[in-house]
């Protein structure tokens, strides 16, 4: 969202009105613990939730991450994201 406000709106579409795709997406922040972590661990209801709460936030610093990455990229934007969306 934040590439397309720093943008003209009539170049923005022209260089997106292809990219649409409703199936790109995987919601990988929702299950991400649920994949990657022992299945013995969500057994326990208190470190269930603490691993649900932490969840949120281990999925914030991957994402972060990107804007790291594009900040030496001069090629493309700041915000650019779309390898998530």
């Amino acid at each position: 969202m934040l590439d397309k406000d720093s943008q003209i709106s009539e170049l923005y579409f022209l260089k997106t009105k292809w990219n649409f795709n409703p199936n790109r997406h995987f919601p990988w922040e929702d299950n991400m613990f649920k994949k990657t972590v022992s299945p013995m661990l969500f057994n326990n209801p208190n470190l269930q939730s603490f691993l649900l709460k932490l969840q949120r936030n281990v999925a914030l610093m991957v994402e972060s991450v990107n804007i790291v990455r594009n900040y030496f990229n001069i090629a493309v934007s700041k915000y650019y994201n779309d390898q998530w969306n």
